[in-house]
């Protein structure tokens, strides 16, 4: 195994050498902190809290010029300089520091990954110079807008979750966006996503919005989470999507509708509503897993065409006595479980229709209407075997 020493003596530039034997001592660098290519380059610098906080970034970060990564997380930087020879840094992360203000990145313009998240920024700036950046990841400051985003275009991923942000607004350019994540924000309202056809993942849990709404344009999301929300009482607006995950716990919600056309649903969240029934899933056919703790359930009616389930949680609902004995015989076979039961109550309905047919002095009209009802349950027990 390789000691920081030999690893030193690997890079061929001595100002890079020097450099990094000046930051050894005031700082231990182990031999996985830091990465030297064939042509003895250092291209990866870790240097994340290891007992110490240092204020300050080393002088000494000018001379690497070849660095491709460079992490500064878990320290207690209150400003970032000494980075303008690192032109060729592709990911920089100052995660949990005490930084205030974007700057000091003009010359990195082929950075593609910032993450600056639990610092202390109030506003977004000084990401003009950074065209090739695909993530930005802020979240955990004080950022109270959406701006400052201008030829971000190439932006995939932004995440400002943990702000003080009100409205979805400044990111609209950014059509490449395939991750949104603005949960624990106080959003009011779901708008400003009309132009984002590669969106795949929205996260706004814990905002304040009251309708699921401005989704019609998103074809190809995947996940939508807007749990603890509170506020929100139906479920609608999701026609257009291709959502494989739904979370909607802790909301108002009191009846499952809506999601007809969602036949890709994997999952589906609805813990801590007000739901007193299993509904509205029937075409869900490749629903995995089905969550609903915490409602106001009774009976397990309404699971029986999910054949692919393989989870169902309904924990501290009030399932009657026979229903919750089928519950109990563990979750993966409660639909196999519960189909056996609604195939034995079909087939003693049938019974007694028949035995009401036979029944003498029966008017043509209730004959016919009792047959009718024969057909129909005798195709749902074929729906059953």
């Amino acid at each position: 195994m390789s000691t920081i020493v030999s690893k030193i003596k690997n890079i061929k530039s001595k100002k890079a050498q020097e450099a990094i034997e000046k930051i050894r001592k005031n700082f231990t660098i182990f031999p996985t902190d830091v990465k030297i290519n064939d042509k003895g380059q250092l291209i990866k610098f870790v240097l994340n809290k290891k007992g110490y906080h240092f204020k300050r970034i080393p002088t000494g970060f000018k001379d690497f010029p070849d660095l491709i990564h460079l992490t500064l997380s878990e320290n207690a930087i209150t400003e970032i300089q000494y980075l303008e020879n690192l032109t060729n840094l592709e990911k920089l992360y100052f995660f949990k520091n005490k930084i205030k203000k974007i700057e000091g990145l003009e010359n990195l313009s082929k950075l593609k990954v910032l993450n600056i998240a639990h610092n202390k920024l109030t506003k977004i700036n000084n990401l003009e110079n950074l065209p090739e950046l695909k993530q930005l990841i802020l979240y955990e400051n004080k950022i109270k807008k959406l701006e400052g985003l201008e030829g971000l275009s190439k932006l995939e991923l932004l995440n400002f979750r943990k702000n003080k942000i009100t409205k979805i607004e400044g990111i609209s350019h950014l059509s490449q966006l395939k991750n949104i994540n603005l949960s624990f924000n106080k959003i009011k309202k779901i708008e400003g996503l009309d132009q984002f056809p590669n969106l795949e993942e929205l996260y706004l849990r814990r905002n304040q919005i009251e309708k699921i709404e401005g989704l019609d344009t998103l074809t190809n999301l995947k996940i939508l989470n807007l749990a603890e929300n509170k506020l929100i009482k139906k479920i609608e607006g999701l026609d257009n999507t291709n959502l494989k995950v739904l979370v909607l716990d802790d909301n108002q919600i009191k009846k499952i509708e809506g999601l007809d056309n969602l036949l890709n649903l994997e999952r589906l969240c609805l813990e801590k509503n007000q739901l007193t029934r299993i509904e509205g899933v029937d075409q869900l056919s490749q629903l995995k897993e089905l969550l609903l703790l915490k409602n106001q359930i009774t009976r397990l009616r309404g699971i029986e065409n999910l054949l692919n389930l393989k989870t169902l949680r309904l924990d501290k609902n009030n399932l009657i006595a026979e229903d919750k004995k089928i519950y109990g015989y563990g979750r993966q076979s409660i639909v196999k479980n519960y189909r056996k039961k609604m195939l034995k109550e079909l087939t003693v309905r049938v019974e007694f229709l028949q035995q009401k047919m036979n029944m003498k002095g029966l008017k043509l009209a209730d004959y016919q209407n009792i047959k009718e009802q024969i057909d129909e349950i005798y195709k749902r027990i074929q729906e059953f075997s």
